[in-house]
Formats: structure tokens, C-alpha cells, sequence
């Protein structure tokens, strides 16, 4: 009987654990690119990647963007929906992300597959590129 319970017991314990983790997963919802664009016309959004400094973007009307990388230079861009994404056109680069809206805020996810970036904080101001020149 102990034997047996104890089995039960574990196996009650797995499936409590599976669950969790798969209500965790569900809580995460993709934004759409209408609900993203409200979000992120007019803000700045500034992202980490594994708890260090990625860069920050402004956004501007009909999808213009103005994107600075941490410790890079300032470049001027375009998004639009995609692929069920969004998409980031800059003069030297192509890059599709799924935005995620998460109980821990919101990321954004590379279709090519690679490491999320989180939102750490959306403000009004726009990108300081003043003395670096805009590419």
C-alpha cells in the first residue's frame, strides 16, 4: 500500500508540475501587430537580453523607427506586420520578432530563433543621438 501510494503521490506531483508549467506557457499571448503598434507608437521601448543592456528604439508614426543597440550607433528604420510578426527594416539589416505579451511584461521573440528580449521600460522621450551620427 505504502508503495502504491507513494507511486500515486509521485505521479499526482508530476502532473501538478506539468500543469504549472503549461499554464505558465499559456499566460503568454502574442500581440498582434495592431495591438503592438498601440503600444509602441510615440514610446520609447528600451530592451534587455538576459539581464544586460540590448538596446532601445523609438517609434514614430507609419511605423518608422529610430533603433540605437547598446553601445552602438543610431539607425533609422522601418516595421511592418509580417509572417505573424512584425518585421524591422534598417539600410543594413532584416530582422522578424513575435511580440509576447507575458505576466512579466512584454518581449519580443526573433523568428530566426535566438535569445527574447524583454521590454525593462517604455518612456516619451526619443533616442539621444545627438552625438552620434544617425546611419
Amino acid at each position: 500500500m505504502f508503495v502504491r501510494s507513494g507511486a500515486l503521490l509521485a505521479a499526482y506531483l508530476l502532473c501538478a508540475t506539468l500543469a504549472a508549467h503549461g499554464e505558465e506557457r499559456d499566460t503568454r499571448r502574442q500581440m498582434s501587430p495592431e495591438e503592438f503598434r498601440a503600444f509602441s507608437e510615440g514610446w520609447t521601448l528600451h530592451f534587455e537580453e538576459n539581464g544586460r543592456a540590448f538596446g532601445a528604439e523609438s517609434y514614430f508614426e507609419r511605423g518608422e523607427v529610430l533603433w540605437k543597440p547598446a553601445g552602438g550607433a543610431c539607425v533609422r528604420g522601418v516595421w511592418a506586420p509580417r509572417n505573424g510578426g512584425v518585421c524591422f527594416l534598417y539600410a543594413n539589416a532584416f530582422s522578424c520578432w513575435r511580440i509576447w505579451d507575458t505576466p512579466g511584461g512584454v518581449e519580443a521573440e526573433p523568428l530566426e530563433g535566438g535569445a527574447s528580449v524583454a521590454v525593462v521600460r517604455r518612456d516619451s522621450s526619443v533616442i539621444d543621438c545627438s552625438e552620434i551620427p544617425v546611419a
